[in-house]
């Protein structure tokens, strides 16, 4: 999970990701017998701690009824991925044969016939009634694999999500481990704190979440991705944003009930009132997008989502250390503290910041041409590099009003003159998208697409300590020579 936004992305990782669940999960390894030395290893990975044989052979038999659908959902992954993502029926085949819609029945049949040890009953008829459901859902997934109806395809693999995530937390920390793979959520407190009880409800909820990953990763994709399912037609985008709407809107309806049975410690009550807002705020932008769809306009429903976005990751940063210690599967806990010095600390704050409110726009390309207008890829470019040139502005204007001390001066001017650059980058692409220029903005996307790998330069050239300081905002190589990725 992305910060705590679990956005239906359409890229290569994400089809695949969806393959997997519309045909099943798992691996194509040959079961060992109950309670080999080589199965026992695998559960020491996975964080599951059995205390005697009885519990040990329960899990090992808990991964067999999970494998029996990996070899066919790793098949028609591979399938529709080698035939491409360009052509519905060349995108559904692969589905179809694999048994998309059944992936599920064989594991709710095994599932049946395990008895669990002593201490495992509830956890095993969670697990029962949770498959029962997928298998339900699937059903309804292979109807629409076999009509080649995306959208409902679509809707039914988020379902299929959402009660994964519904029941991932209820189970013990081992039945946890065996279902996910050691999933973040396992590591999550359960006792009665409050931190506990927030834990559990951003899990399933997340703080606001609005419904238009899949939108934006599709309109924004490369005209040239092979990975994006392309075939998509705008109606068919537009239906989808309107049934994941209402979707969205019963969830964080749902949602909020939960944040207000949840009593804060007085340290925590402004906070957690503002989380409340938070939502509120997310079920008017949930109006907005149903708003904007029954208008056709792309250009302001992904200005809704980048909008939606900005205002989730500057949450995110202002959580408050004593909660995000609870909060393993939230990103930007796991930032370093400060440090002392008072210039060092605000400058780390200050980068922290525009990092994270940046990092959600990125640097968006115009989109692919068979979906969107030209008038609508510049208009989308255009509204994202003012965000971003907002941004770096707010940052120079933060960056202005620090005092740093005679030693610091040239490390301060660096990053001064980064975001300059930055700025003056962003605002060519914006003259050239207001201006329709299509080309400019394709030619110079690599460019401004790098803004990252510049700062990280930046960084590896600053002073030492205040290098080891702001570095791992950046994912600096451990030998300081780049920046992981760039």
């Amino acid at each position: 999970m992305r910060g705590s936004v679990k956005h239906f992305l359409l890229g290569a990782t994400a089809v695949t990701a969806m393959l997997a669940v519309a045909c099943g999960g798992g691996d194509d390894s040959d079961d060992d017998a109950p309670g080999d030395a080589g199965q026992r290893a695998v559960l020491a990975t996975q964080n599951v701690t059995p205390t005697s044989d009885d519990e040990a052979a329960y899990f090992i038999d808990l991964q067999g009824a999970f494998d029996l659908f990996g070899t066919a959902a790793s098949r028609a992954s591979q399938g529709s991925l080698d035939l491409g993502t360009g052509d519905r029926a060349d995108f559904f085949a692969p589905l179809v044969s694999a048994g998309a819609g059944t992936a599920f029945l064989p594991v709710v049949e095994r599932l049946r016939g395990i008895e669990p040890p002593p201490g495992y009953e509830a956890d095993h008829a969670l697990l029962v009634e949770q498959y029962e459901e997928l298998a339900r859902v699937d059903a309804l997934l292979g109807e629409s694999a076999r009509e080649q109806d995306f959208v409902g395809f679509a809707i039914y693999n988020d379902q299929l999500g959402v009660i994964t995530s519904r029941y991932l937390p209820k189970f013990s920390v081992n039945v946890c481990n065996v279902v996910s793979s050691r999933d973040p959520v396992c590591d999550v407190d359960r006792d009665d704190s409050y931190e506990a009880a927030l834990a559990a409800h951003f899990l399933f909820f997340g703080p606001g979440e609005t419904p238009m990953g899949a939108i934006a990763g599709v309109a924004l994709a490369p005209p040239d991705d092979r990975d994006t399912i392309s075939f998509v037609t705008r109606a068919e985008h537009l239906e989808l944003i309107s049934r994941l709407v209402d979707i969205a809107r019963d969830l964080r309806l749902e949602g909020q009930d939960s944040l207000r049975a949840i009593d804060p410690p007085q340290e925590y009550a402004d906070w957690h009132a503002n989380l409340i807002v938070l939502g509120e705020d997310a079920l008017e932008t949930l109006d907005e997008i149903q708003a904007a769809a029954n208008e056709d306009n792309f250009v302001v429903l992904i200005d809704l989502f980048f909008a939606r976005e900005q205002v989730l990751r500057e949450w995110e940063v202002g959580i408050p250390a004593g909660i995000c210690s609870s909060l393993p599967f939230i990103e930007p806990c796991g930032h370093p503290e400060p440090p002392d010095n008072e210039y060092d600390a605000a400058l780390f704050e200050v980068t922290r910041q525009l990092l994270a409110r940046t990092a959600s726009l990125g640097a968006v390309g115009p989109g692919r041409p068979g979906l969107l207008s030209d008038d609508e890829r510049a208009a989308i470019v255009a509204d994202n590099r003012g965000r971003l040139i907002d941004e770096f502005n707010a940052a120079l204007e933060a960056f202005d009003a620090l005092s740093p001390d005679a030693s610091a001066l040239d490390d301060h001017q660096r990053i001064v003159e980064f975001v300059l650059v930055e700025i003056g980058l962003l605002q060519q692409q914006r003259d050239a998208a207001l201006a329709g220029d299509l080309l400019v903005i394709e030619e110079d996307g690599p460019e401004i697409a790098a803004s990252g790998a510049r700062l990280c330069a930046v960084i590896v050239g600053l002073d030492p300590e205040r290098r080891d300081t702001l570095g791992p905002l950046v994912d600096i190589n451990e030998d300081f020579a780049g920046c992981d990725g760039s």
